[in-house]
């Protein structure tokens, strides 16, 4: 019982800090530095390659890494096409 209280606490903390995350970006411009990615997931163990999901979290929410995600990556042709006649 207390092990599967420890995975709900690390579970809840990961959730928080994806949240923090989430939220820091959307007030940068929907832009994280790695830095600061590894800082907010350095405090809870989190370190290289297990970040590697995250990142690809974050270009799903159209959250860049260090530099602005190009929207034109999730537009069709139709989209860009639409958006040209205005």
């Amino acid at each position: 019982m207390i092990q599967k209280g420890i995975i709900m606490n690390q579970e809840l903390e990961f959730a928080k800090t994806l949240e923090a995350v989430r939220n820091l970006a959307a007030t940068q411009g929907n832009v994280i530095s790695k830095e600061q990615l590894e800082e907010a997931f350095g405090t809870i163990g989190m370190t290289g390659q297990q970040l590697e999901p995250i990142y690809e979290y974050l270009k799903q929410k159209k959250i860049g890494i260090g530099e602005p995600v190009d929207l034109d990556e999730y537009m069709t042709g139709e989209d860009k096409d639409f958006l040209a006649d205005y």
